[in-house]
């Protein structure tokens, strides 16, 4: 039993080497525990699985936090869910803190007192904010929540200042009637010094697969060493050696440059991949993505025609789906080689394009403004509630 970590320069080694790994664990009675960030992953990782071993059956999916929680409920160690507080409910008693005597007279919450100039609204709108990042702080900065549940501060500066006064006070009015992550990390962490409490987790999870760039944190890697004291736990990441002094990278790669930071002193197994040979690049994405990679070493001389990055801006969904679709027909109609199941498209909520996909892709009329035919683009969506829908 230990912790295993993966590394892989490209999606395609890192599925390689998680589907070797779920073929080697199967079995017909254990469910396969993986923990990945998003639905769409999820349906990715079902069809390579799939491909890959043949059939993908008792497979389970847990976002990072849920299976935290899953695994506190499993050891007994929740509390009843009907009496924790809703997060909805939060603002309500992060208002009434607000208004109370001892916030406004915090020095530190002078500035918010002036926003809030006896607004009910502002102040109201400004504790929805701060449940927000509460909420952001239980999961990616768990070390500041577990400060403040010590009666102590990461950092000294006026904002955390008042922050923490208000969590600390609602620590103090909802007891455990409210959502601690960082409580339940240490529980969970505690509790596996137990020799009944590890015969129920294993048990419960023979083995643990996190796949992806996933939200890690200090507290969650020492309950994942906690864990593979007896049961495998194994860490799969996509790691490639990249130009930091980027702006793109020191502006975009800061989770990935905290996460690389947390995973220094865990040894892992990278993924043998072929040296690479780039070409000199022709277009501006090409360049770009070299330049990322630290592998460009001469000026880029930028074409007007050049069409690889391109930028635009619609009024409404369903006119940037419209021109999305035009736009397509223009693609597959100058390069014959180019096919529909070729092209990936990143939507950050599906949901809210979904309908405006259908109308445009399933129903558009057959025919251009000048009569002619044009084919309808095969289509599938990932990550609705029905996890996959296929065009006609």
């Amino acid at each position: 039993m230990a912790l295993y970590y993966y590394t892989a320069k490209t999606e395609r080694q890192l599925i390689h080497k998680l589907t070797e790994k779920l073929d080697a664990h199967k079995s017909v009675f254990a469910p396969q525990w993986i923990v990945s960030g998003h639905n769409a992953t999820n349906n990715y990782l079902i069809d390579n699985i799939a491909n890959h071993n043949g059939i993908a059956a008792n497979v389970k999916f847990k976002q990072v936090i849920p299976l935290i929680e899953h695994l506190h409920s499993t050891l007994g160690l929740a509390q009843d869910k009907n009496e924790l507080i809703r997060s909805e409910q939060l603002p309500w008693f992060i208002d009434e803190i607000m208004q109370s005597a001892d916030f406004t007279k915090l020095p530190e919450a002078e500035k918010i007192m002036k926003y809030i100039a006896d607004n009910p609204q502002k102040r109201f709108t400004l504790a929805e904010k701060v449940n927000g990042l509460f909420s952001s702080y239980q999961e990616e900065k768990p070390q500041l929540i577990a400060c403040w549940n010590n009666q102590q501060l990461l950092a000294d500066n006026p904002d955390e200042k008042w922050q923490s006064y208000i969590w600390q006070q609602l620590k103090h009015r909802l007891g455990n009637r409210l959502r601690d992550l960082s409580s339940i990390f240490d529980e969970v962490k505690e509790s596996l010094k137990s020799d009944v409490h590890k015969k129920v987790v294993k048990r419960h999870f023979p083995a643990l697969f996190f796949y992806g760039n996933l939200p890690y944190s200090a507290q969650l890697l020492d309950v994942l060493q906690a864990l593979s004291q007896d049961m495998d736990v194994h860490i799969f990441r996509t790691m490639f050696s990249t130009n930091r002094e980027h702006p793109l990278i020191q502006n975009l790669g800061k989770v990935a440059a905290r996460d690389n930071k947390l995973f220094e002193n865990v040894a892992s197994e990278e993924t043998e991949a072929p040296v690479d040979s780039m070409a000199s690049p022709k277009h501006l994405l090409d360049f770009l993505q070299q330049d990322i990679l630290g592998k460009s070493d001469t000026p880029f001389d930028y074409q007007a025609a050049d069409d690889s990055l391109v930028i635009t801006s619609s009024y409404a969904v369903g006119r940037e789906v419209e021109a999305f679709y035009h736009y397509l027909l223009r693609l597959f109609k100058e390069n014959k080689e180019l096919a529909a199941r070729e092209v990936c498209v990143v939507i950050p909520n599906i949901e809210t394009y979904a309908p405006a996909i259908k109308t445009y892709f399933d129903h558009k009329q057959n025919s251009d403004p000048s009569g002619n035919d044009q084919p309808l683009i095969p289509y599938t969506i990932y990550d609705t509630s029905h996890r996959i829908y296929a065009s006609p």
